[in-house]
């Protein structure tokens, strides 16, 4: 970040924080602060990826549970699609607060409700 300062003739002077990239230690300090934070990250990154790892060879699931409409969702649905069988699937998401267009209708199908 400070090449990119520099390649357009900007310094950075943060008072707070003590920090002046106009001189070589404010500049080392700057660039120390700079690689100690993107180790942590990394190992952070790190960190999570062998959480997962663990959870997974202890058969866990990682991933978000999917999506399942209520039963009065797939009432409301079968009685929808038994009024109107040539409804589209926009107009029919659009009967569904809170629910976007794509997961109905993967629940529809899953419900074999639509093919």
């Amino acid at each position: 970040m400070v090449d990119i300062l520099a390649m357009h003739d900007c310094q950075l002077i943060s008072t707070s924080e003590s920090i002046d990239t106009t001189t070589a230690m404010g500049r080392i300090f700057f660039t120390m602060c700079s690689a100690i934070n993107e180790c942590e990250s990394d190992k952070t990154s790190e960190r999570v990826k062998i959480g997962m790892e663990r959870a997974k060879s202890e058969g866990k699931d990682c991933n978000r549970p999917p999506k399942k409409l209520s039963a009065y969702q797939i009432e409301k649905a079968k009685t929808i699609l038994a009024n109107d069988p040539q409804i589209s699937r926009r107009e029919l998401s659009k009967q569904f607060e809170g629910i976007s267009r794509p997961t109905l209708i993967k629940c529809l199908r899953g419900e074999e409700l639509i093919v």
